[in-house]
């Protein structure tokens, strides 16, 4: 039976603040890199198929409108995944947000799902659920086209549905030395 849900690593950037990139990084804490992690946990996901963003990463789907932040990402994966009929929705999470929980990510497709909308988790806008279908594609590909990468401004053109949450060390992020450190700790 095919997958309804494809959940999208996005580990595209350039890691600029880094000066590396965070794909790779080795997480003594966790015993896995920030990509193996992002993987494991959209495996959990129910009826899921995951994927990655990069234009590096074997075997990822590369972005088609290269250098424009996330949205170049989140644009490759829909242009490519458009004609599957089977897949209802997908579920964006950064690569460097290690800390993110299974069930939180769940409940926010559940949410998205049964509503037929976009969502997002409130104190952020990535992670985030996008319906699969072209009006969703054509936003992304005008917000490209218009030079206007905000994933915030998005999410507001598709009334996406803020989500909740409590537990917001989830949402931290890797983005520079001083906060890779700090996550080894």
């Amino acid at each position: 039976m095919p997958h309804s849900l494809m959940a999208v690593v996005l580990a595209g950037g350039k890691s600029s603040r880094m000066g590396r990139d965070k794909a790779s990084l080795y997480s003594p804490k966790l015993q896995r890199t920030l990509i193996e992690q992002s993987i494991k946990i959209l495996s959990q996901l129910t009826n899921c198929e995951v994927v990655i963003s990069s234009n590096t990463f074997p075997g990822a789907i590369k972005d088609l409108v290269p250098d424009c932040g996330p949205l170049s990402g989140i644009h490759g994966v829909l242009s490519c995944v458009q004609e599957q009929s089977h897949i209802q929705g997908l579920l964006f999470i950064p690569v460097d947000m290690p800390n993110l929980s299974v069930e939180k990510l769940q409940s926010l497709v559940v949410i998205a799902q049964q509503n037929n909308c976009a969502a997002f988790i409130s104190n952020s806008f990535l992670p985030c659920y996008l319906p699969l279908n072209n009006k969703v594609l054509r936003i992304v590909s005008q917000q490209l086209e218009s030079n206007d990468w905000s994933i915030r401004r998005l999410l507001d053109k598709l009334a996406a549905r803020g989500v909740p949450l409590q537990d917001t060390e989830q949402l931290v992020n890797i983005n520079n030395p001083s906060d890779w450190q700090q996550h080894c700790q």
